[in-house]
């Protein structure tokens, strides 16, 4: 079931939503990220799938700040819509799962705000 009017903790620029909608995983590769400013609470969250994998992705002249600004506790990551809800997870500047290639190039800036409850975690986070 697809949910529609909720509020994420993430936006996505593109939704994994296979095991939903019973489609065929497929892949998406060479995708460059290129002069992207922006503030998240959460930082990026790049998500591919064992079956669907996401490769050669590029970030250059990126500029991430990570603060808190809502009313909600943190150390958590938003996966829906999909087969996970919102899940434990310490603050990271970019969370990546099921990525084959990942290239930094020229300045790429993430930053951590000064918000004493917040635990910030590594700036790349890689799983597999």
């Amino acid at each position: 079931m697809i949910r529609h009017g909720w509020e994420s903790r993430a936006y996505y620029l593109c939704d994994n939503l296979s095991a939903i909608l019973c489609s065929k995983e497929g892949s998406i590769s060479n995708l460059p990220f290129i002069n992207l400013t922006a503030s998240s609470e959460n930082g990026v969250i790049l998500l591919g799938s064992k079956g669907g994998l996401l490769s050669n992705l590029r970030f250059s002249g990126m500029n991430l700040t990570c603060r808190r600004w809502a009313n909600y506790p943190g150390g958590l990551v938003d996966y829906r819509p999909g087969c996970q809800d919102v899940v434990n997870h310490g603050a990271a500047g970019i969370i990546m799962e099921y990525i084959e290639g990942f290239e930094v190039e020229n300045i790429v800036n993430i930053r951590w705000s000064n918000y004493q409850n917040e635990l910030w975690g590594n700036p790349l986070d890689f799983r597999p």
